[in-house]
């Protein structure tokens, strides 16, 4: 009886994990006679002996995996690669170079997906390589898209439930605030991994190609994540190919250097990727002056087999900025610089094929300088100084264990401890009309030097129940805690639900229900804008329902509705006619925001398809909408877009590839200043009106071929090809001091029209 429940939990298991499935491939065999193999093991794959020859062996270990994980683990040393020709049929094709899917890690302790996360609504997938081409979107098909700039945190742009800043790479998701996505890498948590953080987080600091695949949660997610309220980017590191691969690139970017491989003789493999701006350069050689900035980033990760079962991984992921500015004729002058890294070692453990441990501690540093001086004659001027100082440090222990055949439990802890210093003195002078019609003193100054910390504690436990074929059900509890001395303590219980129902084999539906909460860590307390106080826990109750629907000719439907409400949303401070700023708290329209509640709600429709080899492309709709309560009323969220429209389409060709993207919204909701009837300067209604609808089209082409040495790719972008004018801002002034008849309003734009060109040098 023992036995045979033995076999049954290791039959369950290789359904349900196929990173662990054996298939009888053995280096040194016969490539034909490894493919005739994989096909008996249910791989679909045709292929000429023209390209697999009878010579060509198995010259790597094959590893675990699923029959089509194994095919391109073999296939990539001989420059050959899989291409889906339809769903679940492919043909084996030359490997079109840099951007050929590789195949998976050939490790014993190969990575897998997390479980359950599948059964949840809102939920979208970036992979390395995919089986089909649904209803994940793999990763080299998004890195062909124009607007990505190089930048893998730039992918919630292409998803539906987003509202991507034009301007740099955060994102509001379903109409929270940027600070509501919680972004991990390799099980670690990144604390505001943005280049130039406090300029609008121009550029993520991850590179598309150190990336493996990508969940991205946009409503209720699962209880292993916790303390935000809109959204999860959950990020894992490339996987080994098979073959170590070393690239170099120049772009107007970046000049970037990548090396990926795996020691011969030792189970040890490695990731490296290093980039640094080439924009100073660009800037020396225009003989611009406007602005001057320098950033570098870089990634190095290591992971050894200890043992059979085990893994030992250690990482270390860098950021370096600097800005000097001094725009609009001396108006704003500053100088910027943020040095953050990130460390961590983390053991992986596999007490048997059922069951899964994972320990991982990690330490953050980052350190933030900003010195400047607004002089914006007619509307305001004063002086910054602004210096920060965080460490934290995290430990994360997660577990998972299959307990029957139809149920699994996942279980984790985690600790936080905050150092946090900040030192802040600044003063300003506001045009007192202006001031006045925007509820502001006519002067200010601060001077503030705070030193919060302390410890946060978080712990969850879900259950993975799956009683039919056709039925799956995820039920979690998450706990966290916060204990800052004596300036803040608090508690949260959160219970996620999930539930996963498929009709019938085209269809699949589900439904996600959940708390979530958000406390201010000690690193983000808004002491640049005088307050350095904690406020009240952020919580939220939302649901989801969504249908997903595989239609003929290889495409894929799915429809989502969600509702979100908020209490007690955390006051906030915006600049309410201009953020396109560089020193915002300095500016006469920074303005507390103190909402009594929030609600958001909308639906989503997104089309993914494939037309054969050549053709696919995704499209996404969205309505939605996005208000903060005020005394009784409401009014709409600054980003709030009532309707959105995103689409992308790709062709290739070797040695082409062409791609576009265009994306319409709604515009912007935006306040202004008037005259009242008495004739006084004042505020119109909170965001009252409404910016013009934004509209840009992005192309980008790449040309790629096998040269003596490697291979060579090509590439070109064109942002905003259309040269739309899309509003975004507005500065007021009063040309003569005390005279509102004398009012000015100049307006300014997102982005014009620009171009991006590179180069990637594939080494042999």
């Amino acid at each position: 009886m023992m036995r045979s429940r033995f076999r049954a939990a290791l039959f369950c298991c290789a359904l349900l994990l196929p990173a662990f499935a054996a298939v009888g491939v053995e280096r040194g065999q016969p490539l034909t006679a490894a493919l005739a193999e994989l096909r008996r093991a249910g791989l679909r794959v045709i292929f000429s002996s023209a390209l697999v020859a009878p010579g060509l062996r198995v010259t790597v270990e094959p590893g675990r995996g699923s029959p089509e994980e194994l095919a391109r683990r073999i296939l990539a040393p001989h420059g050959l690669a899989l291409d889906p020709v339809r769903a679940g049929l492919f043909a084996v094709v030359r490997n079109p170079g840099p951007l050929a899917a590789p195949s998976a890690m050939p490790s014993t302790v190969a990575p897998a997906a997390p479980d359950g996360v599948e059964i949840w609504a809102s939920r979208y997938a970036v992979e390395q390589q995919t089986s089909a081409a649904f209803p994940r979107i793999r990763r080299e098909e998004l890195e062909r898209l124009p607007g990505l700039n190089q930048d893998a945190l730039r992918v919630t742009r292409f998803l539906p439930g987003t509202a991507p800043s034009p301007f740099g790479a955060r994102a509001h998701v379903r109409g929270g605030r940027q600070d509501e996505l919680a972004v991990y890498f390799d099980g670690v948590p990144l604390y505001e991994p943005f280049h130039f953080k406090d300029v609008h987080g121009l550029l993520g600091i991850l590179d598309p190609g150190a990336v493996s695949s990508i969940d991205f949660f946009s409503g209720v997610f699962p209880a292993r994540f916790g303390n935000r309220l809109s959204g999860v980017l959950d990020m894992r590191p490339r996987r080994f190919t098979g073959r170590n691969e070393h690239a170099l690139g120049l772009s107007f970017l970046y000049s970037h250097a990548f090396t990926q491989g795996r020691l011969e003789k030792r189970p040890v493999q490695w990731l490296g990727v290093f980039r640094r701006s080439n924009l100073r350069a660009f800037a020396e050689l225009a003989e611009w002056d406007g602005a001057r900035p320098d950033f570098l980033d870089g990634l190095v990760r290591v992971e050894m087999e200890a043992g059979e079962r085990s893994s030992v991984t250690l990482g270390w992921l860098v950021l370096d900025d600097d800005l000097t500015a001094d725009l609009k004729d001396r108006t704003e002058q500053a100088v910027i610089g943020h040095r953050d890294a990130t460390s961590w070692i983390a053991w992986r453990f596999l007490p048997d094929d059922t069951s899964e441990v994972q320990a991982t501690v990690s330490r953050t540093e980052r350190h933030t300088n900003r010195d400047g001086r607004l002089n914006r004659p007619g509307a305001a001027a004063g002086t910054l100084h602004d210096h920060r100082l965080f460490d934290t440090t995290t430990l994360r222990l997660e577990g998972s264990a299959r307990l029957t055949r139809a149920l699994q439990l996942g279980t984790g802890v985690e600790v936080y401890d905050y150092r946090s210093t900040y030192d802040l003195v600044s003063q300003g002078q506001l045009e007192p009309e202006l001031a006045g019609a925007l509820g502001r003193p006519a002067t200010y100054a601060h001077e503030l030097h705070v030193r919060p910390g302390g410890q946060a504690y978080a712990a969850y436990a879900a259950l993975l129940l799956t009683p039919s074929g056709s039925m799956s059900v995820d039920a979690g509890l998450r706990w966290d805690a916060q204990r800052y001395g004596t300036a803040f303590r608090a508690d949260q219980l959160s219970p996620r639900l999930a539930l996963q129902y498929r009709a019938d084999p085209v269809t699949t539906m589900r439904l996600s229900w959940g708390r979530l909460a958000q406390a201010q860590r000690p690193d983000e307390l808004q002491v640049a804008d005088g307050d350095p106080a904690f406020h009240a826990v952020q919580r939220a109750s939302e649901g989801v329902l969504s249908v997903e629907r595989r239609l003929p000719g290889d495409a894929l439907l799915r429809i989502e509705a969600f509702g979100k409400r908020i209490r007690s949303p955390r006051p906030a401070y915006e600049n309410l006619l201009d953020p396109l700023v560089l020193l915002p708290e300095l500016e006469v329209d920074r303005v507390a925001v103190r909402p009594e509640s929030s609600r958001a709600y909308g639906a989503e429709l997104s089309l993914r398809w494939q037309a054969g080899a050549r053709w696919s492309g995704w499209s996404s709709y969205a309505w939605s909408e996005v208000t903060d309560r005020f005394s009784g009323d409401d009014a709409p969220r600054s980003w709030d877009q009532r309707h959105a429209l995103s689409t992308s389409v790709v062709w290739m060709r070797a040695p082409w590839e062409l791609a576009a993207n265009a994306a319409w919204h709604s515009g912007w909701p935006r306040s202004m200043l008037g005259f009242d009837a008495t004739g006084h300067l004042a505020a119109t209604e909170r965001n009252g009106g409404s910016w013009p609808d934004y509209f840009s089209l992005d192309l980008r082409a790449s040309w790629s071929r096998d040269i003596a040495r490697g291979a060579l790719q090509l590439y070109g972008e064109l942002g905003n090809a259309s040269g739309h004018d899309n509003l975004c801002c507005a500065t007021y002034r009063l040309v003569q001091p005390g005279s509102i008849s004398s009012l000015e309003r100049d307006t300014s734009v997102w982005l014009p029209r620009y171009v991006l060109v590179g180069v990637i040098w594939h080494l042999p």
